[in-house]
């Protein structure tokens, strides 16, 4: 029985980018679920588990619910199972709610629910949030019966501690241990966990299928497999994880030390960005890794020389079309002999005597934090003599 899990798609969200990147990220994410959707047709899946946050919010465009729906009813051989979470919550005008949804769509409400189907050898447990937060623990008191069904799960909630509490639905290793499922498909964490395993039961947020911003960065889809009694009954799970993500966000440190121009500056930039694909061999891949494709946080580091020295608003421009999104972040040190152009007869001269004699007098008092600030203060001046500071560097 092959099946395909996921969460977290939030489609219809909005991006912090330029309004044209935004428009086209919105509709990424949207490609991103037709393309697993896809998928699923051509794999001929069994059961599509959609573990919350399918939607963004309730607000989300009546066209893009239609094509949601018509996708989903496009692949009637799947059994498809949904158990909103805290942005797509079944209220009462949710889009859940509407006409239209195919004959293969399960949609699980706030009561939790037991379906069998003897049939196709299986039997699922779910439940969905009804309001953006659920404090009691939906899976608590769960207890599927041990027989030849392969038993699922499908839950949006968060995972804590013996005592933890959630106002996003606790889930505890104890609920899971005692629940009788043997797979649960959760969601709500958007980073993508291995597949865990709690008594007899095997678990994993699948994360989301799109990267979301720089706090979810590297590889993004979902898990798929084969749901087997045999195998789930000696702890094993036959899984792989797809990606889906049509972009990427990447942090990246690049030093520049002994760079000699600001060409070789953006050079190694370039090259620091097209070599992260560690993680392209963790995952099936639906779409090509390429820089020119990816969200970067770049962060320069090391010494740099005045003749390399670039500020970030002008390396920003000599990058521009390079990659989809950059945001620089100067770390460097100037490799400046200060007491040397102190004793220059310039007012970049008087400014760097200045500073120097500030710093003394801190270091003399035991003020480190006093020096550190006038040296940064002394670097920042030098930089904006030479015009290599950009308006929003501090």
């Amino acid at each position: 029985m092959k099946y395909v899990h996921c969460a977290d798609v939030h489609i219809g969200m909005e991006f912090a980018l330029n309004k044209l990147k935004s428009r086209q990220r919105k509709a990424e994410i949207l490609q991103s679920f037709l393309s697993l959707v896809e998928y699923c047709r051509d794999e001929a899946v069994d059961i599509l588990l959609i573990a919350g946050d399918l939607f963004d919010n309730e607000n989300v465009d009546a066209a893009v619910v239609e094509q949601v729906k018509s996708a989903l009813g496009s692949i009637p051989q799947t059994d498809v199972y949904v158990a909103p979470g805290n942005h797509d919550a079944y209220t009462i005008t949710s889009p859940y709610r509407d006409e239209g949804w195919s004959d293969n769509v399960t949609i699980f409400n706030g009561t939790p629910r037991v379906i069998e189907r003897a049939d196709k050898g299986y039997r699922i447990w779910g439940c969905g949030f009804e309001s953006c937060f659920v404090m009691n623990r939906l899976l608590m008191g769960v207890r599927l019966p041990k027989d030849e069904l392969v038993n699922i799960g499908i839950l949006h909630g968060q995972l804590v501690g013996k005592n933890g509490k959630s106002e996003y639905n606790a889930i505890t290793d104890s609920d899971i241990e005692k629940s009788g499922i043997d797979y649960l498909a959760l969601g709500h964490v958007h980073k993508q966990t291995g597949v865990q395993r709690i008594g007899d039961t095997l678990y994993a947020y699948s994360g989301t299928t799109e990267g979301q911003g720089f706090d979810e960065e590297g590889i993004r889809g979902f898990y798929t497999g084969e749901l087997s009694k045999q195998l789930l009954g000696r702890h094993e799970l036959i899984a792989e994880y797809v990606s889906t993500s049509r972009r990427r966000y990447y942090h990246v440190n690049v030093d520049v030390t002994g760079a000699l121009n600001r060409a070789q500056v953006v050079d190694r930039i370039c090259s620091a960005a097209q070599s992260v694909t560690e993680d392209d061999e963790f995952a099936v891949l639906l779409t090509e890794n390429r820089a020119e494709d990816n969200l970067y946080k770049v962060t320069l580091t090391g010494d740099i020389s005045e003749e390399a020295a670039v500020s970030v608003d002008e390396l920003s421009a000599q990058l521009f079309g390079k990659f989809y999104y950059i945001k620089l972040r100067d770390n460097t040190r100037l490799l400046i002999d200060y007491e040397e152009l102190a004793k220059e007869n310039s007012l970049k001269g008087m400014y760097t005597a200045r500073m120097l004699d500030n710093i003394r007098m801190q270091e003399q008092a035991g003020n480190e934090k006093g020096a550190a600030l006038y040296r940064k203060a002394l670097e920042l001046g030098i930089r904006a003599f030479e015009g290599e500071v950009g308006i929003d560097e501090n």
